[in-house]
């Protein structure tokens, strides 16, 4: 249909793709070049491309937007023309690979195919996704900060928290709100993490409560925010000799994590 609706005769396929592919490459890349961005092709089908563009971001300082593109070689499904009729064949060709952080999703990538039919596949990170949220809503920091304000003997409010949130996270002024500070007050102390002081607006930390905040943010430092820079996969090569008796537990909490993470469907 694609060839009678644009008059391209059985016998001109081959060439009409070699010049489609030619203009899609050129403008693919084209944005990349125009920010100076690396491009790189990649010749070895066994790297690790993911681990190549981060790289790259890393140095290069990339915090958000762009960050590269790679091209490879790769088998996927075509259309071939044979006599008078299209077959879907699987053979090597040009894929692009565009790399970038989103500031809602974080690391995702397109791989674009530059042979008809141009399949187009967006992969996104749902860890990271869950991460920018929670970044976002200042939920990483605060209980981060409710283990550094305990030791205040006269506790805190609901607005000293979420300004003192804002400053660690760096946030905009109205990210994180008082508003929200008092929400999430509500939650630890249904939790029994918090409590509220006597005759006041102001909040303590409960001495029973902080062992759990501690195990929490240790948690997601150790075990749980490691997950997504690895990609969900164990790291290659021999483990060292000499570890800990700690930073083995940490591994097979990393394991286990990572199980679950398949079997909700969030994995890489």
């Amino acid at each position: 249909m694609y060839l009678i609706q644009n008059g391209i005769l059985c016998k001109q396929y081959q060439d009409h793709v070699k010049r489609v592919r030619q203009e899609l490459k050129e403008a693919s890349l084209e944005p990349f070049r125009r920010e100076q961005l690396p491009i790189r092709h990649i010749y070895d089908p066994r790297t690790d491309k993911n681990e190549i563009a981060r790289a790259m971001a890393t140095e290069r300082g990339i915090s958000q937007g762009k960050a590269c593109a790679l091209t490879a070689m790769e088998l996927s499904p075509t259309f071939q023309h044979e006599k008078t009729t299209m077959a879907i064949r699987r053979r090597p060709n040009l894929v692009i690979y565009h790399y970038r952080i989103d500031p809602q999703f974080g690391w995702c990538h397109a791989r674009i195919q530059t042979w008809f039919p141009f399949y187009v596949h967006v992969c996104m990170n749902g860890r990271e996704w869950l991460a920018r949220r929670l970044d976002q809503a200042g939920i990483r920091y605060c209980r981060q900060k409710i283990l550094a304000l305990s030791t205040s003997p006269k506790g805190f409010t609901a607005g000293e928290l979420a300004g003192e949130v804002r400053r660690l996270g760096g946030s905009p002024g109205n990210a994180y709100s008082t508003r929200q500070a008092a929400y999430d007050i509500r939650k630890l102390r249904r939790k029994q993490m918090v409590e509220k002081r006597p005759h006041s607006h102001r909040y303590r930390s409960v001495p029973d409560g902080l062992p759990a905040m501690a195990a929490a943010e240790l948690l997601r430092d150790k075990v749980i925010r490691p997950l997504p820079a690895a990609q969900g996969r164990p790291r290659r090569g021999r483990p060292p000799k000499h570890r800990a008796p700690i930073d083995i537990r940490y591994a097979a909490l990393q394991r286990e994590m990572r199980g679950l993470f398949e079997e909700i469907g969030i994995a890489a």
